[in-house]
């Protein structure tokens, strides 16, 4: 009766520790692990396209040289070049929330001129689609429709 129960002690111990190094090891939809994205989303990014509904319009986007930064403190500098070639910074705050699944902006403006289909882009929450060690991917809604945006590290 001992060895019998041993060996459903140790069958269930295998299962409990399986399921939590499958936990640990959840990802986003698109690639990176969920659990290193507080290190991984950390440094500064740049916009490499952008989709609206699924569709590339990185080529029809008026601003240039998108840049954000996370920085470990919380602060979120972005920066562009607006659609008359001025340049524009600001400085908001970041957070992940949801567990790590979210990205919750605070403190900037709307962009402002992004595309003849979007007069201003804003929103406050993304969902995080990868966050790999070189490439970032959020969405968010905003005007019925779907903004995405792919990005690199800088």
């Amino acid at each position: 009766m001992k060895i019998k129960m041993k060996k459903i002690l140790v069958k269930y111990l295998g299962i409990a520790v399986i399921g939590s190094l499958l936990l640990a090891c959840e990802s986003f939809d698109g690639g990176g692990a969920i659990s290193k994205a507080d290190k991984r989303i950390e440094g500064s990014w740049e916009l490499v396209s952008y989709l609206r509904d699924g569709v590339d319009e990185t080529a029809s986007i008026y601003i240039s040289n998108y840049q954000e930064t996370f920085s470990s403190n919380g602060d979120y500098p972005r920066s562009y070049m607006e659609k008359e070639g001025d340049p524009f910074s600001e400085t908001g705050f970041w957070e992940l929330t949801n567990d790590n699944k979210q990205l919750q902006i605070s403190g900037v403006s709307s962009i402002q001129d992004f595309s003849a289909e979007n007069s201003t882009l804003s929103s406050s929450t993304y969902l995080i689609i990868k966050l790999k060690k070189d490439e970032l991917w959020y969405h968010y809604e905003n005007g019925g429709a779907d903004h995405e945006f792919h990005l690199i590290a800088k």
